[in-house]
């Protein structure tokens, strides 16, 4: 089997567990919020249950602080890291930066699995299931060491493709996870939360076996005397990945390279952003439960792995329009969609956006293939950590943004949030726009003289 065939089911694996856990999570901590640290009684909590929107109210805004917590230890260790791992993957290879995370996420499970059993636990003592993750990469980690092991297996005729492929199983993963989960969190009753986090550390177990037994390593791994995990923070790194992100190129695809960063590090602020509120904000607008809200995201869903599979092969394969293109117009369809969502008066504009936004999902491996095939083979791990670093950094400003938006509008406009989306995906189309436009300038000095004037 090819190696870039044999990535995907792991992508998958990773985004199963994390759709699994991601809603149920949401409902621990506002049922904790409400009867721990509000003190409210087992029936006032019970509302929430119910839709109930005065409630609601009073209790979100704590939730969203505690989200916004976690997501600042997961991500700033990740941010930090990413400097390093992308250089040092290129010399040491990327399943040791694939193994770690699928543990770190392990414990993590374990520990809220643990955390949930303790009924009167301050909903605080559930930020410690974060460290796990901090300390092993997350999915900053997976997410770039993805990439660049797809970078290494393809041509750059095939590369678009197979990062689409990635997406497409990443998206995969989250329809089946919501598919799943909320039957299995209301099916097993008392313990839905056992159930819930025990599959997924089991989840992330089958991950970290698959890479190490079945996943061959796409670099030729450098067996020096000084390498390997001694040399993992050296500065070096750093400079060896600002010198080469900044390296002077022909065609301008040094401008290339940076704005495409840039995007790549908008989009995931506004889509973290969106993402992190978006399950409270349908329980706010349309009382929404977990059912509810896996039905919606399922359509979402399969109406994205449409748009990727679709998309791709049509726009990419049979009609071989270029990437950035493209890549304009999934921001496009995200920028209406978030449109459609802030001002929706009725829940069915949620399912509306979701069919209007089928090509979205296109943009990331389109922004990432662009990176790849501007720059040399060797340099794609260097590149791809200051990009990962940048998308590591991004929730850091996503969570304090759109948490005190959204608790700021919440009782007068909710969709505030969205707004600032739909601002935000117009300022990445204006960015591919100059990406596009430096591209069709530099045509034909780019066949003459394909990648770079100084190395």
């Amino acid at each position: 089997m090819s190696e870039s065939r044999i990535l995907p089911p792991l992508v998958l694996l990773c985004f199963l567990w994390f759709t699994f856990s991601g809603p149920v999570s949401v409902t621990l901590y506002l049922q904790r919020a409400c009867r721990v640290t509000l003190n409210l009684n087992l029936t006032e909590c019970e509302r929430l249950d119910a839709g109930d929107r005065d409630v609601e109210v009073l209790v979100q805004p704590s939730v969203n602080l505690l989200q916004m917590a976690a997501s600042i230890i997961e991500s700033l260790p990740s941010a930090v890291a990413s400097f390093f791992l992308g250089p040092w993957s290129d010399a040491n290879g990327r399943k040791p930066l694939l193994m770690w995370p699928f543990l770190g996420y392990f414990f993590k499970f374990l520990l809220l699995l643990f955390f949930s059993e303790m009924t009167y636990l301050p909903p605080t003592y559930f930020l410690l299931a974060s460290v796990p993750v901090a300390l092993t990469g997350g999915f900053v980690s997976i997410i770039s060491s993805c990439y660049s092991y797809i970078s290494d297996v393809t041509t750059p005729e095939t590369r678009a493709r197979r990062m689409g492929f990635i997406q497409a199983s990443l998206l995969s993963g989250l329809l089946m996870g919501n598919l799943v989960s909320s039957y299995l969190f209301k099916g097993a009753g008392r313990e839905g939360y056992t159930a819930v986090y025990g599959t997924s550390a089991l989840l992330a177990l089958v991950g970290f076996i698959y890479i190490t037994w079945w996943l061959p390593e796409s670099r030729q791994v450098a067996h020096l005397k000084d390498g390997g995990i001694k040399d993992l923070f050296f500065s070096k790194h750093i400079k060896d990945m600002f010198n080469t992100c900044f390296l002077q190129r022909s065609a301008g695809k040094r401008t290339i390279v940076l704005l495409t960063i840039a995007t790549l590090a908008s989009s995931v602020l506004t889509i973290e952003g969106e993402f992190s509120m978006l399950f409270l904000y349908t329980r706010l607008k349309f009382g929404w439960d977990i059912r509810h809200y896996a039905i919606y995201n399922s359509v979402g869903l399969i109406m994205s792995i449409t748009g990727i599979l679709l998309g791709l092969w049509v726009l990419t394969s049979l009609l071989k329009l270029p990437p950035a293109p493209l890549t304009m117009l999934a921001f496009s369809t995200n920028m209406v969609a978030a449109a459609l969502i802030s001002w929706s008066p009725s829940s069915w504009y949620l399912y509306l956006a979701s069919g209007v936004g089928f090509l979205s999902n296109i943009s990331s491996p389109l922004c990432r293939a662009i990176i790849a095939n501007s720059v040399q083979p060797h340099e794609v791990g260097k590149v791809f950590a200051l990009t990962s670093s940048l998308e590591a950094i991004t929730p850091l400003a996503a969570g304090p943004i759109y948490t005190l938006l959204y608790n700021s509008t919440l009782n007068y406009f909710p969709g505030a949030l969205y707004v600032l989306s739909a601002a935000m995906f117009l300022a990445d189309v204006i960015l591919m726009g100059v990406v596009f436009f430096i591209q069709r300038r530099y045509t034909s000095t780019d066949e003459n003289n394909p990648l770079i004037v100084n190395d």
